[in-house]
């Protein structure tokens, strides 16, 4: 490509003629002007006569001049002269031949020769560029142009969305603000490409068109909306949250922005495990086992990978449940005074002790009752107590030859209940005979035939079961247990010639027929259902210890393992759970002891703890059945 050039003949006599031109472009116009001059050449030095000549250019002749004409010509000296404009290919690019045909010391054309030139490349359709882009912030885009006459159309193609940026503009740096709803275009990722097409035109001739692609982000304010469309108190008797009864019930709203989707949710509460969620559905927590203040998070994740959260705050107000304690002795007097401490009494002197919680609005529910050992029916004694703290002393009269139970709950404003009971034994004695001489009593008086013993008994010889009636038989002992006051018969334990039998009252126990384990017959159960959930969890909650035991006749130097029965009660009090299960229970060490001690059925505790491990174990299974998923593995 070139703006100059030169086209010579062959020589005659050592004479030629050279044709040379210049260009000048028109950009706007898209056109060339071809100035060219042809002069006399070659090797000879003196005068040549150049008669007839033709010049055409890109085919048409431009110049002619016939033999009746002539010039004397000496190398260097002008023939002719002239201009031809040439329109350039829509592409700006051209091409174009010169042919130079003259009579050389001839009146006739001997001498001829040909060229073809191609002219420098007019530019025509302008160039774009621009940086990353961001939807709904200004960005530049910048236009490089040929001419400044040249005004430009510029277009955008995002996904399915186009729009006009400006047009027939002159200017050379175009202001653009890509609209949000692009991101429409990309739901599952932040950024997407897409195209800007350049229209260049020169008045209202289109010249050309370019394009180049663009990046375009979406802003980092486009994330998925997320709230606590409700927050609701599981307990709100005392009207806030109290630890061990108020737990939390969230339901999350959630959704995604500009066509984006929610991938997950997520509900922390401070304290608790998360859950998984989905808008729209409530999930209920645990009761709170800690006092403070209290962050429950709502987290959403949309297919872009962007997070929003949304937080509330509760406060956790300290509560305990109920205490119940009480404590029975006979003496004399009367019920208004004079009491005085005597075994055998007719009065009993009861002293109640228990309180309740002093969070605000709690209030304290005392009742105290009595019954005759043996009897379902209770008899209530009227109490009360004007405060949350029960302080109570009172003398009854009683039979001195009747024991009987004591029972005091307290009850608090949330229905929360302890319970204590003992009994009063009748009147003491070391040893007693009932009228009639068929009953002896030991420890107590005598009220019934056959052998009583109210003191603790200590067998130092061994004990022998015999029947030796001439009838056959064997020798038995019976085993009974207080339902509700009323003694029952549980079972016996029998010898025979075929062994030693224990033997379960029909409906009563759990052993029946010769001893070989416990009896699991499922037609000897009812109501059979899975271990409820939060059995499981508060079983999986108690600590296992070390420890010596330290009770009356208990105590030892020997290091145990095991669990504490209160950790099991108050796991049980966390998650809902009554305490009316074989697993816990209480007990005196002797009939004497003011004290009632909780006590462990661990064959019940370590079955649902080798569940809970297992349901443990499972979970970590499928996790890392997940992860390893993910990895490939």
């Amino acid at each position: 490509m070139a703006l100059s050039g030169s086209v010579t003949t062959g020589e005659y006599s050592q004479r030629s003629v050279t044709l040379s031109w210049t260009a000048t472009q028109d950009i706007a116009k898209n056109k060339s002007t071809i100035k060219w001059t042809l002069k006399g050449s070659g090797s000879y030095s003196g005068w040549v006569r150049v008669s007839e000549v033709r010049i055409k250019i890109d085919g048409s002749q431009v110049f002619y001049r016939d033999s009746s004409h002539h010039t004397d010509a000496y190398n260097g000296t002008q023939i002719c002269s002239g201009s031809k404009t040439l329109n350039h290919n829509a592409d700006g690019s051209k091409s174009f031949s010169i042919s130079v045909e003259a009579g050389i010391y001839e009146w006739a054309i001997n001498k001829s020769k040909s060229k073809t030139f191609s002219l420098n490349v007019i530019p025509r359709a302008s160039s774009i560029s621009c940086g990353t882009l961001t939807m709904g912030s200004a960005g530049t885009i910048s236009v490089s142009r040929a001419s400044t006459s040249f005004t430009h159309t510029i277009t955008y193609l995002y996904g399915t969305k186009s729009g006009t940026i400006c047009t027939k503009s002159s200017s050379t740096s175009v202001s653009w603000t890509p609209p949000l709803d692009l991101a429409h275009m990309v739901p599952n990722a932040t950024s997407g490409v897409g195209t800007l097409y350049c229209n260049t035109y020169n008045g209202n001739t289109k010249i050309g068109s370019k394009s180049i692609s663009f990046t375009c982000n979406v802003p980092a304010s486009v994330k998925p909306s997320c709230s606590i469309s409700s927050l609701t108190n599981t307990n709100s008797t005392f009207g806030c949250y109290a630890k061990l009864l108020s737990g939390v019930r969230v339901k999350p709203s959630a959704s995604g922005s500009y066509s984006s989707t929610i991938s997950s949710l997520k509900i922390s509460v401070t304290g608790m495990s998360d859950k998984t969620a989905s808008s729209g559905t409530e999930y209920t927590f645990d009761p709170f086992t800690s006092t403070g203040e209290k962050t429950i998070t709502v987290t959403a994740k949309d297919s872009r990978g962007r997070t929003n959260s949304a937080t509330m705050k509760v406060t956790v107000y300290d509560y305990s449940l109920p205490t119940a304690k009480i404590s029975a002795s006979r003496g004399t007097g009367s019920t208004t005074g004079n009491f005085v401490a005597d075994d055998t009494g007719d009065h009993a002197k009861i002293v109640s002790n228990g309180s309740v919680s002093s969070i605000s609005g709690n209030t304290i529910t005392p009742v105290l009752q009595y019954r005759i050992a043996g009897q379902s029916a209770w008899t209530n004694l009227a109490i009360s107590a004007s405060s949350l703290n029960l302080s109570d002393t009172r003398v009854i009269a009683v039979s001195d030859t009747q024991a009987y139970d004591i029972r005091l709950t307290i009850r608090d404003k949330a229905g929360k209940e302890a319970v204590a009971t003992m009994t009063l034994s009748n009147g003491f004695a070391t040893m007693d005979y009932k009228a009639g001489g068929d009953g002896i009593a030991f420890g107590k008086t005598a009220n019934r035939a056959g052998i009583d013993c109210a003191m603790l008994m200590r067998i130092l010889k061994g004990v022998q079961l015999m029947n030796e009636t001439t009838s056959g038989g064997y020798g038995w002992a019976d085993w009974y247990y207080n339902n509700n006051g009323t003694q029952q018969k549980n079972g016996s334990i029998y010898a025979a010639s075929d062994g030693v039998h224990v033997k379960a009252q029909t409906g009563k126990g759990f052993l029946d027929g010769t001893w070989s384990g416990s009896l699991s017959d499922r037609r000897m159960k009812r109501d059979i259902e899975p271990i409820a959930r939060n059995i499981i969890q508060a079983v999986g909650e108690v600590r296992f210890v070390q420890f010596r035991m330290s009770a009356p006749d208990y105590d030892h130097e020997e290091l145990c393992v095991g669990i504490l029965a209160q950790d099991l009660r108050n796991a049980f009090a966390r998650h809902g759970v009554e305490d009316k299960l074989l697993m816990l229970g209480t007990r005196k060490l002797n009939p004497d002891d003011e004290n009632e001690y909780y006590c462990i059925e661990y064959t019940h505790f370590l079955l649902v703890r080798l569940l809970y491990d297992e349901l443990q174990m499972q979970d970590f299974n499928d996790r890392i059945e997940t992860l390893e998923k993910k990895l490939g593995i």
